[in-house]
């Protein structure tokens, strides 16, 4: 008779994991049972454990890796571990990341355990100043990776450490807020040296042109990133890399404020080997039309696949000229916040131009948040990518609007059969695309005449048409055996059928990830349909008619849940939500705006009985009171709680003394919102945002 080792209670499991203790081995047979039991056991105590581990009397550890990455591990257990590893004085760690630590009080103990040997050192998000990296850098001489981004306690001394790492090949100091002109003389004095550097990232930090002229000498650069350094200028900083960088293939910069868009399109072919481009903000100041500067520049660049023009204003001429220089090497293509003057829902000068553009290769296209893109532009920019696989057009408008009306009326124009023209051949183009694999279309004022050729795609596997209340079927019966490999389907916000969720249930046999949302008649028939779903995020919100009976079905038939949204759906009773704790994998929960139906009591046990919660959402429940936030910060496990609008907790000031208690950093959002006393508070002593 066989064993189903899953049915096992978490609880019981990690229980018999911490009886184990220090006994690596056993550790390591208990992880190679089933899922859950690998689960079960804190990953910290394998890397601490190699393969070949010797346990016997004197032997001790000597692991290459030791990786704190992992949101499951708690800032104690992080803590505990790494006072172990100290403690065993082992020299053969070879990558180190201790990612959102906030508790490291010296780096210099580990030195014993990384001189001579470490190759990879991550800090991302760390509380770490420049005199602990002082203290050990100077013993990292082999270190080929250092990545530091977000490390806000960074000033700029530590670039005098990184004179003796001279095989280091990745530099990362993005978003570190770091003044390296005041560092300059250890700038000028570190970049010669470091003639391997491949990679650097020093975005977002205080920069001048006297730093990026230093870039001269590291001649084997292949990826740069200056964005939002706004103090460095095109010609006496960006200008003088173009000599030496002969090798840069991803190139990201700007918003330039010291120069005009003509200035940064005549400097980019010097750099003949990028592939990668981007640019922010490149149209503060125009000199002559883009369309001209085109002509001369990006003409000389036939390697380019990945070209992002976000915040920048382009038209139809733009996307000829780039089908002529680069249009048979484009990949990526992203027009994201971008700004099209006077533009229409259709756009009738398109009519006099030519529209023979070609981007065979385009996989990628993104038009998100630009609402002044026509549709008319659209339909020549989606015939002209036959091979997209990638499509995100987020908050354009599809459909036209009283207010777009208005000014087709005041204009002149004849709209009512042009708009329905360009309406159908947005949904003919659309479902051409055969090889389109994600589509997102929140928030476009999209209606069912849009969707009509959507069962043609038979390779989707992310469908986004939320926050389209327009929609009120999809589809899904029409198109059962195309649909079958879509993951990921956002119905939020829209007014499917009956028909449409039934077919969810039982056609979409791959489907991970659900959002619904609002009072939707036939939802008992699709809890039914559930049959062991791999469904492992599902939102539904706002849902009036979702009862305790439903819930249990729901949750009975999708064990493997690990992100559970069920706001607003006031139906739900404290014993229903108790069913919550069925899920043993959950880690983020959202029971806002559930009015009465949540109590200090069923709160703990659903928190107590559900360890791995570490994402929290109560707004919106005045019923809570102060033992409910006293017992949450009580889990470490927990990493972020919103309690805005439970006022029953108390202020700002009262929820920030019990904060304050804590050890362990929590990100938290106090009663009020998210106030200024919040935002300090969690940039002071809890996790970083």
């Amino acid at each position: 008779m066989s064993s189903n080792w899953d049915s096992v209670p978490i609880g019981a499991l990690e229980q018999i994991a911490e009886c184990l203790g220090d006994d690596y081995s056993s550790l390591s047979n208990m992880r190679l049972v089933c899922t859950s039991w690998r689960d079960a056991v804190s990953s910290a105590r394998i890397c601490l454990c190699p393969r070949g581990y010797d346990d016997s009397p004197g032997a001790f550890v000597r692991p290459r890796v030791l990786d704190f990455s992992r949101r499951q591990f708690s800032p104690v257990m992080k803590s505990d571990y790494l006072h172990k590893f100290q403690k065993d004085s082992m020299r053969l760690l070879e990558r180190c990341v201790l990612d959102n630590m906030q508790r490291i009080a010296s780096l210099s103990a580990l030195a014993p355990t990384m001189e001579n040997c470490l190759l990879e050192l991550s800090l991302q998000n760390s509380a770490v100043t420049d005199g602990m990296l002082l203290d050990v850098l100077p013993k990292l001489k082999l270190l080929r990776d250092l990545d530091l981004q977000g490390c806000l306690y960074l000033r700029g001394e530590c670039i005098r450490g990184l004179e003796y790492t001279r095989e280091l090949q990745v530099l990362k100091l993005g978003a570190c807020g770091m003044d390296l002109v005041g560092a300059l003389d250890a700038w000028k004095a570190v970049m010669p040296t470091l003639k391997n550097l491949r990679i650097l990232n020093i975005m977002n930090n205080i920069v001048s042109d006297e730093c990026i002229k230093e870039l001269v000498g590291c001649t084997k650069l292949e990826y740069l990133d200056i964005r939002k350094c706004p103090d460095v200028t095109l010609y006496e900083g960006v200008y003088h890399l173009s000599r030496s960088l002969s090798r840069l293939e991803t190139f990201k910069l700007g918003p330039l404020y010291h120069c005009s868009t003509d200035e940064i399109w005549q400097m980019i072919p010097r750099f003949k080997h990028v592939k990668a481009l981007e640019i922010m903000g490149a149209v503060e100041r125009h000199v002559r039309p883009l369309t001209d500067v085109l002509e001369t520049s990006i003409w000389h660049v036939p390697r380019l696949e990945k070209l992002s023009l976000m915040d920048s204003q382009f038209d139809w001429s733009t996307m000829r000229v780039l089908s002529i220089s680069c249009g048979a090497t484009l990949e990526y293509l992203n027009l994201s916040r971008s700004q099209k003057k006077n533009a229409f829902w259709w756009d009738q000068r398109l009519e006099h131009q030519d529209t023979n553009v070609a981007f065979p290769k385009l996989k990628v296209l993104k038009c998100n948040n630009n609402r002044d893109i026509s549709l008319t532009f659209l339909n020549h920019l989606l015939a002209a990518a036959p091979s997209l696989e990638d499509l995100d057009l987020s908050g354009l408008c599809l459909a036209p609007s009283a207010k777009t009306t208005r000014r087709f009326l005041v204009s002149g124009y004849q709209t009512g059969s042009r708009q329905l023209k360009e309406v159908y051949e947005f949904s003919r183009i659309l479902g051409s695309l055969q090889h389109l694999e994600v589509l997102k279309l929140a928030d476009t004022h999209l209606e069912d005449v849009h969707c009509t050729h959507l069962n043609q795609l038979g390779n989707l596997q992310i469908v986004d048409i939320s926050k389209n209340a327009g929609v009120t079927d999809v589809p899904f019966d029409s198109g059962m055996q195309q649909w079958n490999n879509i993951r990921v389907l956002k119905l939020s916000g829209t007014q499917v059928s009956v028909n449409s969720f039934v077919a969810v249930g039982t056609v979409l046999e791959q489907l991970e990830e659900l959002h619904i949302s609002g009072t939707i008649q036939g939802l008992q028939e699709f809890c039914e349909s559930i049959r062991s779903s791999p469904l492992k995020e599902l939102h539904i919100e706002d849902c009036e008619n979702l009862n305790d009976e439903s819930l249990g079905i729901i949750l009975s038939n999708c064990p493997e849940i690990k992100d559970l949204s069920l706001a607003g759906c006031c139906g739900l009773s404290p014993d229903g939500l108790l069913q919550v704790t069925m899920l043993p994998k959950l880690e983020r929960l959202n029971l806002s705006r559930l009015h009465n139906a949540l109590d200090d009591d069923t709160l703990q046990c659903i928190v107590s009985n559900n360890r791995s919660i570490s994402e929290l959402h109560l707004s919106g429940h005045e019923n809570l009171s102060r033992d409910s936030l006293e017992f949450l910060l009580s889990s470490e496990m927990l990493q972020f709680v919103d309690i805005s609008f439970c006022f029953g907790i108390g202020n700002d000031d009262q929820c920030t003394d019990i904060v304050t208690k804590r050890d362990s950093p929590i990100k938290i959002r106090l009663p009020q919102g998210t106030s200024r006393l919040g935002l300090v508070h969690a940039r002071r002593s809890l996790s970083f945002e």
